[in-house]
């Protein structure tokens, strides 16, 4: 995918219905060259359903048990968000059993940053075109949007059409789905005081999203509180064994000492007695020549 850096984009450069009839297109988007597998642009005649309007082209990507899990992903050009927050307005088919999941992630334009999940659906919605939101928050970083299809095993298939990027539509209205019967799971980016969409977490994330730009090293996913008790505890061990080695060192220096004690004890001991003892032998001595 190509990367370049460009001036901010009018809303509608962003917009795509696929085109009409055998004029298939995925206007400025791009698939993923890094998948296998991408979205197929289908019209109403040669699709398994028809175009949102009943007129017209669709994307589309057809479960298949031999495919399960694999992912298509449909990624728009750069957006530069800096003044002003945008609503993303989609349409979304999703019918028959195990269908798959659709979601609309985010990209920072940031090496080595996780891809975040705006808004996520799985299973079967019934047999009817249904219309999704997503709010774009502005952001002094370039980032890209993805329409991704992870495919399902069972019957059918997920339909993604009329992708329309509207300034329009106050955050409110964004936030609201005109379809209440659908079970939409949105995270929302965590806003900060200046109103710019902060960095992703690595940790402590409201999803479960192991797809990733870059695999990061392994400790870079550790939690630092878990880094910290592991340097504590290594720690503690080699203090311990150097406390071990000490003490041990101290009493066998101690009992050398009171034994070296003893045997000089007993040595001054003997020394004297054999003093006294000599001393004893010459006062008697003495005595005996004076008698």
């Amino acid at each position: 995918i190509h990367y370049s850096i460009t001036e901010e984009l009018p809303a509608y450069d962003f917009n795509c219905g696929f085109g009409y009839s055998s004029q298939k297109s995925i206007c400025r988007w791009e698939h993923d060259s890094q998948l296998d597998l991408r979205w197929a642009v289908l019209t109403s005649k040669t699709g398994p359903i028809q175009d949102h309007t009943g007129d017209g082209n669709f994307i589309y990507s057809q479960a298949d048990e031999n495919q399960k899990g694999k992912i298509v992903r449909l990624i728009s050009p750069i957006i530069n968000l800096q003044n002003s927050a945008l609503c993303m307005t989609f349409w979304y088919h999703m019918s028959g059993p195990h269908v798959g999941t659709l979601r609309i992630k985010l990209r920072y334009h940031t090496p080595k940053v996780y891809d975040r999940v705006l808004w996520m659906l799985s299973g079967n919605q019934g047999n009817c075109w249904k219309e999704g939101r997503v709010l774009l928050h502005k952001s002094v970083k370039h980032y890209q949007v993805m329409v991704e299809g992870e495919i399902g095993k069972g019957n059918g298939g997920i339909a993604v059409d009329d992708i329309n990027f509207d300034s329009h539509i106050t955050q409110e209205e964004c936030r609201k789905s005109n379809d209440t019967g659908n079970e939409i799971v949105e995270v929302e980016p965590d806003i900060n005081q200046t109103g710019f969409t902060p960095d992703y977490r690595e940790n402590g994330e409201p999803y479960n999203d192991n797809i990733s730009r870059k695999p990061g090293n392994v400790l870079k996913t550790l939690d630092p509180i878990l880094i910290t008790i592991i340097a504590m505890s290594a720690l503690g061990v080699l203090l311990g064994a150097i406390c071990g080695v000490i003490l041990y060192c101290a009493c066998w220096h101690n009992g050398m000492s009171d034994r070296n004690l003893s045997a000089l004890e007993n040595y001054n001991f003997e020394l004297v007695d054999g003093v006294k003892l000599k001393k004893d032998k010459l006062n008697t001595q003495n005595t005996y020549s004076e008698a």
